[in-house]
């Protein structure tokens, strides 16, 4: 028997994200998924450290996009750092700087700044999740034409 997806619904209780999925078929059925850190409380000092990732994804009209990088971050969220990054197959090293405000529910935001031969090249304003009490993250750009997400993960603490 077929289901439909009828929506998605972003929960906090207790400082624990959840992700209830709602399927409609004869039943309703409903899932919850843990998405932020598991003992629920995050604070800047918690996710300072030295952080890899990378990005994929597109800029709509213009071509794919990718990245990976690396960067260190203070317990005041400044981040500083770099990445090799393709855009329609051009590939060149960069720089960035920024920082990241975590909330106590493992959610952030963020502004990246990036350089290319030491020229401001561009920025971009990211929204981000803490996962695995705080040993990954996931964010998405918010810029309006992009598609792209990224995956990090903790190499060490500072």
């Amino acid at each position: 028997m077929k289901s439909k997806f009828i929506g998605a619904v972003l929960l906090a209780t207790g400082g624990i994200s959840s992700l209830m999925l709602a399927a409609q078929s004869r039943r309703m059925a409903t899932r919850s998924v843990v998405l932020a850190n598991d003992h629920g409380v995050c604070s800047q000092r918690d996710i300072a450290g030295r952080w890899g990732y990378s990005y994929a994804g597109a800029i709509v009209g213009l071509g794919p996009a990718g990245s990976v990088g690396s960067f260190s971050m203070d317990e005041h969220g400044n981040l500083s750092g770099s990445q090799t990054r393709s855009f329609n197959g051009d590939v060149e090293p960069e720089t960035i700087t920024g920082t990241i405000t975590i909330q106590h529910d493992c959610t952030a935001t963020g502004t990246i700044n990036v350089y290319l031969n030491g020229a401001f090249e561009r920025s971009t304003d990211l929204d981000l999740v803490f996962v695995d009490h705080e040993r990954g993250a996931r964010a998405i750009f918010k810029t309006t034409g992009t598609v792209i997400t990224i995956e990090a993960r903790r190499i060490d603490e500072d």
